[in-house]
């Protein structure tokens, strides 16, 4: 689960938390009130039984013969009957209903009977002084007697929503505090879980840190769960994977380029040789060619030589002709003329010779001259 939702759902349950202390809170506190107002209804309705009891006890003794008792006969009627509809607003409706049956019928005959000895006070003021006492007894007594009941039945009721609400008050503490702590302590739970994982995959992505500051490339994040940071490490290490691999790249062309930058030395060594093979074949090339040049120089005057010679052959040839000749037309001087051409036969063999002689330094000079082509080749 990523962090952003662990979060989410960390604010989403104080929210629920804190709706459900509310909810609780203010049904806890509706009941409070409710309470209140119970009591508050049965307060005022004590009081108004109160007032109503002590309204009709002013008349317990009222004199018929004073002057003042038909006004505070209406004072009290009137005061009763706003309270008699006070009273019944405060009480149930069947409760209502009797008791204002019961206190109307005992109230009208209490007032219809002082009315009576205010009205005889007038002619024989002696027989109204008793009646207000008959009225007292007869009406009044009961009527009191359930003002009594009532107000004791009001008190009970009084007591017990006073305790209902100091119970209520009491629950009130636990019902707040309680869901509180518990969702306090629920917050606070989640929030240590999670700083204790934070704190132990940041403490692994440390480790893995420090191992690559080394140089430890195969070293990689923690990748564990699914949450914002094993996301991170996730794309961290295919950064990694990414580089290790131009890495090896980079070492395996730095590789062949050092194996061919070996092979280029090798092949400049070689070329170097080579160059100073064929500098040195220039120069015996050149060697060659100023020997060729002078043998060049040698068979030219061996070639003048043999041309003369040639020459002169040609000469000694046209000279035997033409000894020939004359010994053809000169048949009969040859006794006289053998010593002679003893002599020219001589010069022949000499001129052959001669020519021999030419021809072995021609060859001699052509195997030089092919001696001299392989060498320069």
């Amino acid at each position: 689960m990523s962090l952003i939702k662990r979060l989410w759902l960390t604010i989403l349950f104080t929210v629920a938390s804190l709706l459900i202390v509310l909810a609780v809170t203010s049904q806890q506190l509706f009941s409070l009130t409710q309470h209140v107002d119970d009591y508050s209804q049965h307060q005022q309705l004590s009081a108004n039984l109160y007032q109503f009891k002590a309204g009709v006890l002013s008349l317990a003794r009222a004199d018929p013969l004073q002057p003042d008792t038909a006004q505070h006969l209406q004072q009290i009627k009137q005061q009763v009957a706003r309270l008699s509809v006070n009273i019944a607003a405060n009480l149930p409706d069947a409760q209502a209903k009797t008791f204002k049956e019961q206190t109307g019928q005992l109230w009208q005959e209490y007032t219809r009977n002082l009315e009576s000895a205010l009205t005889i006070a007038q002619s024989a003021p002696q027989d109204a002084l008793s009646i207000p006492e008959q009225a007292y007894q007869q009406s009044l007594v009961p009527l009191v007697a359930l003002l009594d009941k009532q107000l004791a039945l009001a008190s009970r009721d009084q007591s017990s929503e006073e305790a209902a609400m100091h119970g209520m008050l009491g629950r009130l503490a636990v019902f707040i505090l309680g869901p509180l702590a518990l969702a306090s302590l629920a917050v606070v739970l989640i929030q240590l879980a999670l700083a204790r994982r934070l704190k132990l995959q940041m403490a692994a992505m440390g480790r893995a840190v420090d191992a690559l500051s080394e140089g430890n490339l195969a070293s990689r994040l923690p990748e564990n769960g699914k949450d914002e940071l094993a996301q991170m490490s996730a794309r961290i290490n295919r950064f990694l994977e990414r580089l290790s691999e131009l890495l090896t790249n980079v070492h395996q062309h730095a590789s062949r380029n050092q194996r061919d930058s070996q092979h280029l030395q090798l092949l400049t060594s070689q070329a170097a040789d080579a160059s100073r093979l064929q500098t040195g074949k220039a120069n015996l090339s050149n060697e060659a060619a100023a020997q060729i040049a002078s043998q060049a120089d040698s068979v030219a005057q061996f070639i003048e030589q043999a041309e003369a010679g040639s020459r002169q052959a040609l000469q000694r040839t046209e000279q035997a002709r033409q000894l020939g000749n004359a010994n053809a037309s000169a048949m009969q001087h040859l006794a006289a003329r053998i010593g002679i051409a003893m002599q020219e036969m001589q010069q022949l063999n000499q001129s052959i010779g001669d020519i021999a002689q030419i021809s072995t330094l021609i060859r001699d000079v052509a195997d030089q001259t092919n001696l001299l082509a392989l060498n320069a080749a």
